[in-house]
């Protein structure tokens, strides 16, 4: 199929003629290869999904890149769409091209949409004018998708979606996209516009708010990095900025679209906003850099740099709102040598790292000043930010398992069939893995299995505890395993298998205990779904894999 036939769903006039030669793409990351990560996030794209749909990064490409963006689903009310934006002009075209195909018994369709916003607005409901390609159904192999508009009056924004829906079995693809349109602001990154004169209309390549400087549902004042880090700069807009008609905080970690003019306030430049809206809730991140601040180049500025840390807590807040660490980077901090980790407390108190724990932090550093004194700090994200790195002389255990919450994807897993990290498997965090129990029938009964392989220690006893959910239809046994093995990947001994976990629709942690047999190397510990036949999922997430005893 060639060009799709356009549809135009608000009054507005879609032109059919070739974009001007001047047209530039305005996507980031268009064919999803950009730092890829199975099932995790895909940056400068937003992935949304309800009625029983879901999305995934997938390394599923064979003809423009390894990567794809796929779509899913098990009701046939089902959507997800990726979607980006970017600026654009009134009179002016905007196209927008993706490549689709429907695979492995697709019965949905895919389409792609284009949404026209003012300034500050975002979300179906107030677009001032939208177009649409004509859906493709069924199964189909790669098929150039295009929808062509004129940019109607007012708009300031364009957003492009893929958009795949009514699927109950199979999936829709989505690569090698672009969106084209001509004169929009320059797109420039943080660094580079701090470089321009004051007045420069620009638009920032894919920012993500790293530090809050008192925003409110009513303003913005933040700090953005670009996710490459190609530099830092202030953004502040005097306006509301509205989604779905609601008023919306732009915190940390939101991916941005951002145009503006450049100023100098204070002497610092800024980006004073004509335009602003979330491009995504859930960034991801700027890339880490640096495993310390002493490994950040000399000479660079360190504010705005996503770190990781690992070292030993030397002391800790009495309102347990930060905490110190030692990692070994000789810095500095505001209470003797160490740096300060801004770390709330959100739940249990005596899970909070205490003095002489050693772990890791991830954050973002920047300056702070006591008394004409500048010091470097980390501005944690969330709960999943701190974790522990070994056992020290406090109380905060050492998991011993890589990812344990399934945040970034599978990564440190070995899987079966079935068994997948998914958005709505979570107990806490964004993310869980899922046995997908319709997969299995009564005549050709599901087994399958989640695990992580760890270097064990012959007569060590190991804890391994996980929290499990399962649906009301789930017809199956769900398990949990510490599996003993050579060097040879044989097996040693014997392995602790629990019963069939009573698992029910609320989250409950469940816990075995095994020692370490003499000739064994390693062990993998286990999820395991057995004699599936139907259903909904049973999900998995948080898993701990610790010594409680040494040999």
């Amino acid at each position: 199929m060639g060009k799709c036939g356009l549809f135009v769903l608000v009054a507005l006039f879609v032109v059919l003629s070739v974009v001007s030669v001047h047209a530039q793409n305005l996507l980031v990351n268009s064919s999803f290869e950009q730092d890829a990560v199975e099932d995790g996030l895909s940056p400068g794209w937003a992935v949304y999904s309800w009625g029983g749909s879901a999305g995934w990064v997938k390394p599923w490409g064979d003809t423009y890149g390894k990567w794809v963006a796929a779509a899913g689903g098990w009701n046939a009310g089902g959507v997800t769409i990726w979607c980006q934006s970017a600026p654009c002009v009134p009179g002016k075209q905007v196209t927008f091209r993706v490549q689709a195909r429907g695979v492995s018994g697709c019965d949905g369709w895919a389409k792609l949409v284009l949404e026209f916003y003012g300034p500050f607005t975002e979300g179906g409901g107030m677009a001032l004018a939208t177009a649409e390609c004509t859906p493709v159904t069924g199964v189909f192999g790669w098929t150039p998708l295009t929808v062509t508009a004129t940019v109607p009056e007012l708009a300031v924004r364009v957003r492009g979606l893929a958009w795949a829906e009514g699927m109950t079995t199979g999936c829709i693809e989505f690569d090698n996209a672009s969106l084209e349109t001509d004169g929009a602001p320059q797109q420039v990154t943080a660094g580079q516009a701090k470089t321009m004169p004051d007045g420069s209309l620009v638009c920032l390549k894919w920012p993500v708010v790293v530090k809050d400087n008192g925003s409110s549902f009513y303003n913005t004042d933040c700090y953005v990095a670009d996710y490459g880090h190609e530099g830092v700069i202030r953004v502040i807009g005097s306006e509301p900025v509205y989604s779905n008609n609601n008023p919306v905080w732009l915190t940390k970690g939101c991916m941005l679209c951002v145009t503006g003019t450049v100023a100098t306030v204070d002497g610092e430049k800024v980006i004073q906003a004509t335009d602003l809206a979330p491009s995504s809730w859930d960034g991801p991140w700027p890339k880490t850099l640096a495993m310390n601040t002493k490994a950040v180049p000399e000479g660079i500025d360190k504010k705005g740099y996503l770190v990781k840390l690992a070292g030993k807590v030397n002391s800790v807040a009495s309102d347990y709102s930060y905490f110190y660490i030692s990692d070994g980077s000789r810095v500095t901090g505001e209470a003797g040598t160490g740096i300060k980790v801004l770390y709330p407390l959100t739940g249990d108190v005596d899970k909070y790292p205490k003095q002489d724990d050693v772990v890791s932090a991830i954050g973002v550093c920047w300056p702070e000043t006591v008394e004409d004194t500048t010091y470097y700090v980390l501005n944690t994200r969330s709960a999943n930010d701190v974790a522990p790195a070994n056992q020290g002389g406090g109380d905060h255990e050492a998991n011993l398992l890589q990812n344990p919450g399934l945040e970034n994807g599978p990564l440190g897993w070995f899987y079966g069939p079935s068994f997948a990290v998914e958005p709505w498997a979570w107990h806490t965090g964004s993310r869980g893995a899922a046995i997908y129990g319709w997969d299995g029938n009564a005549g050709s009964p599901l087994s399958t299995w989640f695990g992580q392989t760890i270097t064990a220690t012959p007569g060590a006893t190991y804890e391994f505890r996980t929290w499990v959910k399962k649906e009301a239809s789930f017809i199956g046994d769900v398990k949990i395993k510490l599996e003993w093995r050579d060097a040879n990947d044989q097996p040693v001994g014997s392995d602790v298998i629990s019963d069939a976990l009573a698992a029910g629709p609320d989250w409950q942690e469940f816990t075995i205990n095994g020692t370490c047999p003499a000739g064994a190397t390693k062990v993998n510990a286990v999820f395991a779904g057995e004699n599936v036949i139907a259903g909904g999922a049973a999900m998995f997430d948080d898993a701990v894999l610790k010594i409680t005893a040494a040999p």
